[in-house]
This record gives C-alpha cells, structure tokens and sequence, in this order.
C-alpha cells in the first residue's frame, strides 16, 4: 500500500491540486471533480507488485524536478568560454529538455493508474496529457 507521503507527492506529479476534496462547478452546484476521485480510488487499490515501479517512478521524478531547479542557474548563460551545451533537439534549451522528461515520466505515472493527468496542470498543456471526452445525446 502506498503511504500518505506518497499518494501527496503521486497528486503532485500528475498535476492535481494538493488540497483534500476539489470541486468543479456543474449547473452552478459544486460537485467532486471526477478524475480526483479516479486517481484517489486507484491509489488504495493498487497491486502489491506494482509498487516497487511506482515508488521508482517517483523518485525518476523527484530527480527531475531537482535537476531543473538546479538549472535555474544556466538560465543566463548560453556558453561559458570555450564550453557550448550540447542540446538535443534543435533550439531547445536544458530546462525544455528536462521538462520533457517531466511530462514523459508523468505520463508513466499516471498510467500505472489508468487515470488521466491533471486537465488544468499548465505543465501537461499543449502536450496528449488532456482528457477529451465525446459528449452525445442518447
């Protein structure tokens, strides 16, 4: 079972709000904002074996996340003498990168639990983390 610390830090990863019910408006009544509770009820149900892979996820990105607050002090500098970074696509810079691998690992995460990423998280936007759902009368 995953302890409390961890499901907190699984919210934040994925983009939810870290606060103990969320609510969304419907018809002008609040009501539980439904991918919440997907990804509450998934937490207390997950496979024993799984959490090795999920604890691992975690750390994967707790290292990223460390990594691109400690390039908040490249952001100045372009090159330094004689040294250029080396990027891997063309035009993006350290941080887009490990933002990048944010979103990747994420999405990794959020798999293990079959429920989607945050709609709202700006860190997963523009990117295949949004939920469309195709609305139809019956």
């Amino acid at each position: 079972m995953l302890t409390d610390d961890e499901k907190m830090r699984v919210r934040y990863f994925l983009g939810y709000p870290l606060t103990e019910t969320v609510y969304s408006l419907q018809s002008g009544s609040p009501v539980p904002l439904q991918t919440y509770f997907l990804l509450e009820s998934a937490m207390n149900h997950v496979m024993p074996g799984a959490i090795p892979r999920i604890r691992q996820i975690i750390a994967v990105l707790e290292n990223v996340e460390t990594q691109m607050i400690e390039a908040q002090t490249n952001l100045a500098a372009e090159q330094v003498g004689e040294l250029r970074l080396r990027s891997a696509d063309n035009g993006k810079t350290h941080t887009d990168l490990l933002e990048r691998e944010y979103r990747r690992w994420a999405l990794r995460l959020s798999e293990c639990f079959g429920t989607p990423v945050y709609w709202n998280a700006t860190r997963f936007s523009g990117g295949s983390a949004s939920l469309n759902v195709k609305v139809t009368n019956c």
